[in-house]
């Protein structure tokens, strides 16, 4: 088999570079018996012994003087990938239809479990699994049981609020959902 000649060029305006890869047949991962038999020489012209051939070669029985750092990376990474996966296919639309969120049904009034991931003044920044997060007040009963990290109640309102500004044909969304804080599940300090 012939040598690959492969002209790579970069986007930045450099000059074409040329790299010389491994052979067609050690790319696709089949080679057949003559490759591997035939003698190699060195740079003085004098044929390698089999044993001296055979300390040369790599896992796919390449030699690795001849590869370069594409090669060797092909060759590191194709091991990887040449192990067959355990998971069944299943499509797209089967796990769309069992993930909680199309469970969920209409959200409006529903009530989830949501994490606090950030607490600036009186403001919760709730976390429940939804496009965006929903901003709370802190209630005045425990407050010190409202941390980040604490695991809350909320009642659903809307999941994304969006309003028309003056003169815009389009809603925006002010990246906030809408929900009313129920009550506390857990936090860091008690479990």
């Amino acid at each position: 088999m012939e040598i690959i000649l492969r002209q790579t060029t970069f986007s930045a305006g450099r000059s074409p570079i040329f790299r010389c890869f491994r052979n067609i047949s050690d790319i696709v991962g089949s080679q057949t018996n003559k490759q591997i038999s035939r003698s190699y020489s060195d740079v003085s012209g004098q044929p390698k012994s089999k044993s001296e051939i055979d300390n040369n070669k790599s896992v796919s029985g390449v030699e690795n003087k001849t590869m370069s750092g594409f090669g060797k990376a092909f060759e590191k990474f194709s091991l990887l990938t040449r192990k067959p996966l355990d998971e069944p296919d299943i499509k797209f639309a089967t796990l769309l239809r069992h993930s909680k969120f199309m469970q969920l049904g209409d959200p409006q009034g529903k009530v989830v479990e949501g994490k606090i991931i950030r607490v600036v003044g009186n403001d919760l920044y709730i976390d429940f699994g939804g496009k965006f997060e929903c901003v709370c007040q802190k209630p005045l009963k425990n407050e010190r049981d409202y941390v980040r990290g604490s695991r809350v109640r909320l009642r659903l309102q809307r999941l994304e609020l969006s309003t028309k500004f003056l003169g815009a044909t389009k809603e925006i969304t002010l990246r906030e959902a809408d929900a009313l804080l129920v009550g506390i599940v857990r936090t860091p300090f008690r479990t």
